[in-house]
């Protein structure tokens, strides 16, 4: 896959997106910054409410361009916890319901603190600094513009470190674990590009920071990008039920 850069956009056309309450932090969010972008740029309901299947298909193939049904399991995995708080609980779910702790969300966050501090939902930018220092987005430049699946690795296990080490209460859960590294790949997985084998450090401190003007041109050359193959996402069966962690096995147990 090959990233579209685009300078056709400006600040006035994203921020009447990004709504905020008189608190300054985005309201109806959940800690997912994917889902987050999705939301804040008009793919999903701004208000992050009521949300179907048929909505975050449609979204994750309209910005993302991931294959139809990718977030099938995951979606079905909301409505099965009964998490949802929508008065058609089997059916929606709002952005928020996402935060209940080790349900969907879970310890060791890369962009929110853990629960243990109070704030599990909104970006940190204590917490993601030195998970940005590990991945490389500070050096972008051309020789070492990317971010391998190997680095990426390094980084979480860094961060799962660090919140074990702070986090008195940190739940080691058997969820914890399955989602530590499976975040890392999709995150990766979202702005891959296949000929790199890796994943554009411009656009990944893009989607994780949250930063609106650099999402905007993302989710805009994402929607572009004809090389997919019809929609269908190159490493998608790599990253679902842990495969991609399976594929790379050494590198997610590296020091």
């Amino acid at each position: 896959m090959a990233i579209v850069p685009l300078d056709l956009l400006t600040v006035s056309v994203v921020w009447p997106f990004m709504e905020r309450n008189a608190h300054g932090v985005f309201s109806g969010r959940s800690p997912c910054p994917g889902l987050n972008a999705l939301a804040n740029h008009g793919y999903l309901p701004h208000d992050g409410k009521n949300i179907d299947y048929g909505m975050i298909n449609n979204a994750a193939q309209e910005a993302y361009n991931f294959a139809p049904g990718f977030y099938i399991d995951a979606v079905n995995m909301v409505f099965q916890m009964g998490i949802s708080t929508t008065n058609r609980p089997n059916e929606t779910f709002n952005l928020l319901d996402l935060a209940r702790h080790d349900e969907i969300e879970a310890d060791g966050s890369l962009t929110r603190n853990d629960v243990f501090f109070g704030d599990d939902v909104h970006f940190d930018a204590s917490v993601f600094a030195p998970v940005a220092r590990d991945l490389g987005l500070d050096q972008d430049r051309r020789a070492d513009g990317y971010v391998t699946v190997e680095t990426a690795a390094k980084a979480t296990k860094n961060r799962l470190e660090l919140a074990k080490s702070v986090n008195l209460a940190f739940n080691a859960s058997a969820h914890q674990h399955a989602t530590e590294y499976g975040t890392t790949a999709l995150y990766l997985l979202t702005v891959w590009d296949e000929q790199k084998q890796a994943s554009p450090k411009p656009w990944v401190r893009a989607l994780l920071g949250e930063i609106p003007l650099q999402l905007h041109r993302l989710l805009c050359s994402l929607s572009l990008i004809s090389s997919f193959s019809g929609g269908s996402d190159p490493i998608q069966g790599r990253v679902q039920q842990g495969a991609f962690a399976e594929d790379h096995g050494a590198a997610w147990q590296s020091d």
